[in-house]
Formats: structure tokens, C-alpha cells, sequence
């Protein structure tokens, strides 16, 4: 073996200015795209608790209207309350804060629920048609805001339906 080809055999691999040029571009990626993800994780939380709010109101008017009897015997109108940093869903005419079959949600920090126009600031589903109890176009709606500034307004028509935008 002659030293040009022991030469070749030994220096095989990367020169120390190689490692730190490649370092140098992987830290730049990496910056670039943890500031671009940065915002889709508050944007993705607060999707996922409008959707959720969206279910929860269409599975109470849809308990009502089937006559849901929630292991009561007889069916019932269903309802939501809401507050600023939770909502409940309850059974009944009308919201009791000590009933003990209220189901309450709470949403994560930084998410509320404001503007709220709602009579006794709740929703009530008649049994059967899942009409809104005593419906009045004026008092038919809520938001729900974020502190990223996102928001979503919520309003009922009497029959029951969210419309949002």
C-alpha cells in the first residue's frame, strides 16, 4: 500500500467547518419552523372548544326532541348554561345550580365566553320540537373569544338551529 492510498483510507469523512455548516442549517430550519407553529396551537385549542360547544348544543336539542328520558321515566327539555369560563348542560326546564345530574365543562384559560345576551344566560330545548324556550331574536346569542383574538359568534334561531359566522 502505497501513502496516497493510506492516505485516502484514513481522511475519510467530514472536516470540522462541514459539521458546523450543516449544524448551522438545521438551527435555521429549526428556528423557522417553531415560529410558524407557534400560533397553531392556541388557534387549534380554540377550534376544538368551539366545535365541542357546537356538539354539546346539538345533543341537548337532540335530546329533547327524542324525549330522552336520562333515566328519569318521562322525557324532558335539556339546556345549557353558560358563564364566562365554563358552560352546563342540564336537564329541565330551567338551569338548577345543585342539581346533581348537571354535566359541567370548563374551557381552557384564555377562552370565554362573552357578550352573552341570553335569557337567564341559558338555553332551554322544548321536549319534542327542540324549539328554543321563549325565543326572542334579540336575546339569541353569545361569543366565543379567545386571547389570540380569535372569536366565533353564536346565535339561535327558534328553532333551535346555531347559526354562526
Amino acid at each position: 500500500m502505497d501513502k496516497t492510498q493510506f492516505l485516502k483510507k484514513y481522511n475519510a469523512g467530514f472536516t470540522l467547518i462541514e459539521l458546523i455548516v450543516v449544524i448551522a442549517v438545521f438551527s435555521i430550519l429549526f428556528s423557522i419552523s417553531s415560529i410558524s407553529l407557534s400560533g397553531l396551537i392556541p388557534k387549534a385549542n380554540f377550534v376544538t372548544h368551539y366545535e365541542s360547544l357546537l356538539s354539546d348544543i346539538k345533543g341537548q336539542q337532540l335530546r329533547s326532541m327524542i324525549g330522552d328520558t336520562n333515566g328519569s321515566g318521562d322525557g324532558s327539555a335539556y339546556g345549557i348554561y353558560f358563564e364566562s369560563n365554563q358552560y352546563t348542560l342540564f336537564t329541565g326546564p330551567a338551569y338548577n345550580p345543585v342539581a346533581t345530574d348537571n354535566y359541567v365543562i370548563e374551557l381552557s384559560p384564555g377562552i370565554n365566553i362573552t357578550e352573552n345576551v341570553l335569557p337567564s344566560s341559558s338555553v332551554v330545548f322544548l321536549q319534542n320540537s327542540g324549539e328554543i324556550s321563549g325565543f326572542n331574536i334579540l336575546t339569541s346569542s353569545f361569543k366565543l373569544t379567545s386571547d389570540s383574538g380569535d372569536e366565533k359568534l353564536i346565535n339561535f334561531n327558534a328553532l333551535g338551529v346555531v347559526v354562526s359566522n
